[in-house]
């Protein structure tokens, strides 16, 4: 039989749990006795439950007596103290935000193999492997698994989402124990998503080539055009200042899917790839016609950004009037 534990916090719950769950189904694969959970240590919102109970397994709500914490530390405690009688064989967690602390401390605690931003999962006649990417995503690196359990963090977007079922699974309240916890909540990590970024059905992408506020104020007219649109944007401009690291997308910022993707003077790198690889229609604008993006994008336009969007929004603005 094997017990395979979702651990998810209080952001994406939905959509983060879908993926985890495609890659749930892959891990335990035909066993007949398998138990899949997902727990949700911090609580949720009540419609977050009920679409994770439309995936067909149970939901575990921890609820407290007491002052309930939000940290790494409290979470870690809380479910060392749920796992104590039995530990799962894989744990799965976002590798976001206090996941980031907790997997490493509990795999280290219960003795299991710990896989940081796991990307790929492939079988051989030997087993599993375990991908992650490695030299800033330019190569894979394969892991085979030599111990009974394993604490997984997951790179949001990297597995096929699982779908809803007809039957829905049960809901039960966990009364966890007061651990006690010495860090309080004071808010998400420097880097945490933009509310509606991972939804938006239109991403508008800022890239290096993005040149000052005044292009930036461009593209914002041209947001106002597409209704559901949200302006985000690559490292380097995140690291400039032209926007908060709350809108970034890549490697190390938001996974996306949209169903159309506008980049905006971005040049391609993988970093920024993993973020956006599932986007449906893809769009490149970029004066420089080697771009490696455009080897990416449905739709190349190579045209300084500032003459393209004062273009269009020329003719937005008459169809407009």
């Amino acid at each position: 039989m094997t017990r395979l534990d979702i651990v998810l916090g209080r952001g994406d719950i939905f959509s983060l749990g879908a993926e985890l769950m495609g890659l749930a189904g892959l891990l335990v694969g035909e066993d007949e006795g398998k138990r899949i959970r997902f727990l949700l240590p911090f609580g949720g919102e009540a419609h977050q439950i009920r679409d994770l109970a439309l995936l067909g397994v149970e939901v575990q709500i921890f609820q407290y007596s007491g002052e309930k914490h939000f940290s790494a530390e409290y979470g870690q405690k809380v479910l060392n103290s749920f796992w104590k009688a039995e530990k799962p064989d894989f744990i799965l967690m976002p590798d976001a935000g206090i996941w980031r602390s907790v997997a490493p401390a509990l795999a280290f605690q219960s003795d299991a193999a710990y896989i940081p931003a796991l990307r790929a999962l492939e079988k051989d006649a030997h087993g599993m492997l375990l991908g992650r990417q490695t030299w800033s995503g330019r190569r894979m690196l394969w892991m085979r698994l030599h111990k009974k359990s394993a604490v997984l963090t997951v790179s949001p977007g990297s597995f096929t989402p699982a779908e809803k079922k007809d039957i829905p699974g049960k809901t039960e309240v966990f009364q966890a124990a007061q651990v006690g916890a010495s860090i309080p909540f004071l808010g998400e990590e420097p880097g945490a998503v933009a509310a509606g970024l991972r939804e938006a059905r239109i991403v508008l992408a800022a890239g290096r080539g993005v040149e000052g506020s005044s292009q930036m104020d461009l593209i914002g007219r041209f947001g106002r055009y597409l209704p559901g649109s949200i302006l985000a944007g690559s490292r380097p401009v995140c690291d400039g200042g032209m926007l908060p690291y709350d809108r970034q997308i890549g490697e190390t910022g938001a996974d996306v899917a949209p169903e159309l993707y506008v980049a905006f003077g971005i040049s391609g790198a993988s970093q920024h790839l993993a973020g956006m690889g599932r986007s449906g229609f893809v769009v490149a604008v970029n004066k420089e016609k080697t771009a490696p993006f455009f080897q990416h994008a449905d739709l190349g336009i190579v045209e300084d950004l500032e003459v393209f969007l004062e273009a269009i929004l020329k003719i937005m603005d008459t169809e407009k009037a």
